[in-house]
């Protein structure tokens, strides 16, 4: 949906008396591109929903892994940088995942192993990791470097 198509609905759920208050109204002559900022800079607000860290590389990892999935799946899972790196290699050649100039890999490393680094308390919880006899060859799982 559209940022026109959204104030239109807004507008008409207005005069429709379905807004409940009129708190959350944006005014018509509201800018339109200012308004998704506004929304979504509001605590809770569903427009900024994904949930991630606010820190250096956040933007990054939200361009380049939600492009193909949800932040969820990202964040629900807790990794070492060379976790990550691996995960990476593997959706780079399994799963499309276009190559990353050093610099951007490097970002998202960083970002991904401060934020969604292994965590002690949920690890007690998890099964233990499978066996190497059941895990693919890493060779297997590594893009060429070019």
């Amino acid at each position: 949906m559209g940022v026109r198509s959204f104030l239109r609905a807004v507008w008409v759920a207005a005069s429709l008396g379905c807004a409940g208050s009129d708190a959350g109204v944006v005014p018509p002559e509201a800018s339109a591109t200012a308004v998704p900022q506004a929304i979504a800079l509001e605590p809770g607000s569903r427009f900024d929903a994904s949930g991630f860290v606010e820190a250096p590389g956040r933007e990054l990892v939200i361009a380049h892994c939600t492009a193909c999935h949800s932040g969820k799946l990202v964040q629900q899972n807790r990794a070492t940088r060379h976790g990550w790196r691996e995960l990476i290699g593997w959706m780079q050649k399994k799963q499309g995942l276009w190559v990353l100039t050093p610099a951007v890999e490097s970002s998202l490393l960083d970002y991904l192993a401060t934020y969604y680094g292994p965590d002690p308390e949920s690890a007690a919880q998890r099964r233990p990791p499978l066996p190497d006899a059941l895990m693919p060859p890493l060779e297997a799982r590594l893009p060429e470097r070019r």
